[in-house]
């Protein structure tokens, strides 16, 4: 995330319009309308790593003021996380973040994911979607890791055997091979080692 502020020096604004553009020049959106007499604004859920540049200005109902200074800024630098999966986790605000928050769909965490990551998936089986041209891509630097009962805080706790995690192909007709999927898992790109176990 990041945190604006700025001097408020307009007496009769009605609020303050931020513009926000990952270049200097162009692109510029508004984020936001904040209300009068509002001097900081904080922009949420951003991806890391990521330079942003940021310009603020009063409104009323005769029109806009002349824009603040451009202000550029970036998100913290990315930090590896692990990414959970359960498809019994029902009861969770299913983000990812947690086992009792874990993705329902292992789809989810692939596209969240980001290199350095994790992710761990509880036991069952999973399918990569309705269509034999679907697959499970997994993105370069990510690791991919079964067996997991969906209790685990560790890596070595986690029993691949007692707790068996499917990546499967069989999205139409059960025990038919003539409409499955054409490939259950793909790697993209080429970054080196990666860990599907």
């Amino acid at each position: 995330q990041i945190t604006l502020q700025w001097q408020d020096n307009s007496a009769d604004e009605a609020g303050f319009l931020v513009e926000r553009s990952s270049s200097s020049g162009a692109g510029w959106t508004i984020i936001t309308t904040v209300s009068a007499d509002t001097t900081s604004f904080t922009d949420r859920l951003l991806p890391c790593n990521t330079a942003y540049f940021y310009r603020v200005r009063a409104t009323n109902a005769l029109g806009n003021s002349a824009f603040a200074s451009t202000l550029a800024a970036a998100t913290s630098a990315c930090v590896p996380a692990t990414l959970y999966v359960n498809q019994a986790a029902l009861a969770g605000k299913n983000h990812g973040g947690s086992w009792a928050d874990a993705y329902l769909d292992l789809q989810d965490a692939l596209t969240t994911a980001i290199a350095g990551d994790q992710i761990w998936v509880a036991q069952g089986s999973y399918t990569p979607g309705a269509r034999r041209t679907d697959s499970f891509v997994l993105k370069p630097g990510v690791d991919l890791y079964g067996g997991f009962a969906g209790t685990e805080v560790r890596l070595a706790e986690r029993d691949w055997q007692g707790n068996a995690t499917l990546l499967s192909g069989d999205i139409g007709v059960v025990g038919s091979t003539g409409d499955n999927a054409y490939h259950v898992l793909t790697v993209q790109g080429n970054s080196g080692p990666q860990i599907v176990d």
